[in-house]
């Protein structure tokens, strides 16, 4: 599925490109019995923060209509993939807290892999998955009428899209500096870092000494934020399911969880600092002088 800027002279074809194989992957992971959700929504994100770094190649009319399609498709897939979201972090904390915690945390697996059971769509026009497919086929119609357009500017057709995603992300980290235990500010902060990780990775052959680091590090930072947002869906799990014979052990693993979630944050949080050390418009600047170019940057359409 990964599509790199290999053609500098030819950017929007190759935009193009690079946002229908992930939609088309999305469909494919949909069609699947059972779906793949988890495939169908990474995809969806990474064909959202395409269409962001083209923001300047559709009318504005064009291109909201197109990014609010992928956004509701994974919105429709997202319960069933906050179910499997929370096995997984049960999963990896086995080996991550102390064994005397093995018991309750094998109750907790055995709980949601039960309520996991009844999450199976029913394939009828009102399921989500369903729901998910019939967006994800009206983006592609979008795209087929709507392509992406822009000649003769080469990588400068990036500067706008590019500029918006790096100060969005700027301002999320600025967020949880002054919120540091808002749940909200970091997921913010995932799904900026998630653009940013896109568009970097296609690119990086641009500039490969230098985005092929920052692809790196933005892999690490979205990692770190997803553990701790599926450690955060697990808690607030846990506070909701909760049995009043559980309250002793429950509330004692609660504060564990919320341990290794701080510590998932502050490591972000160091990454983060370091990624958005430079201000958005001097990396967009690096960008189109390593390709040549001398012009300013163009403004952002807001």
């Amino acid at each position: 599925m990964t599509l790199r800027l290999i053609e500098p002279a030819h950017p929007t074809r190759q935009l193009r490109r690079a946002i229908e194989d992930p939609v088309r992957v999305a469909r494919q992971a949909l069609d699947m019995a059972p779906p793949d959700v988890h495939a169908a929504r990474r995809a969806l994100k990474r064909a959202r923060a395409l269409v962001r770094l083209g923001r300047a190649m559709w009318e504005p009319a064009d291109r909201r209509e197109l990014a609010h399609r992928l956004r509701d498709a994974g919105r429709h897939a997202s319960g069933t993939r906050d179910v499997e979201a929370r096995i997984e972090a049960v999963d990896r904390l086995r080996s991550q807290i102390e064994p005397r915690y093995a018991e309750a945390l094998e109750v907790l697996h055995d709980r949601l892999t039960a309520a996991s059971c009844g999450t199976a769509p029913a394939r009828d026009s009102h399921d989500p998955i369903t729901a998910a497919r019939t967006e994800v086929e009206q983006a592609e119609h979008l795209l087929e009428r709507h392509p992406p357009r822009g000649h003769g500017r080469g990588v400068a057709i990036f500067a706008p899209g590019l500029t918006r995603i790096a100060e969005k992300g700027a301002t999320a980290l600025e967020h949880v500096r002054l919120r540091p235990t808002d749940t909200d500010a970091h997921h913010e902060l995932r799904k900026r870092a998630k653009d940013m990780r896109h568009v970097v990775e296609f690119l990086e052959p641009a500039w490969p000494a230098v985005l092929g680091v920052w692809a790196s590090e933005l892999h690490r930072l979205t990692d770190d934020l997803g553990e701790a947002n599926d450690l955060t869906l697990l808690l607030d799990w846990i506070e909701v399911q909760t049995h009043p014979e559980d309250t002793s052990h429950t509330t004692a693993l609660g504060r564990v969880l919320r341990e290794v979630r701080a510590a998932r944050w502050a490591t972000a949080l160091s990454l983060a600092t370091r990624i958005w050390a430079s201000p958005p418009e001097d990396f967009v600047r690096a960008v189109l002088a390593w390709a040549g170019l001398r012009e300013p940057v163009p403004q952002v359409p807001q």
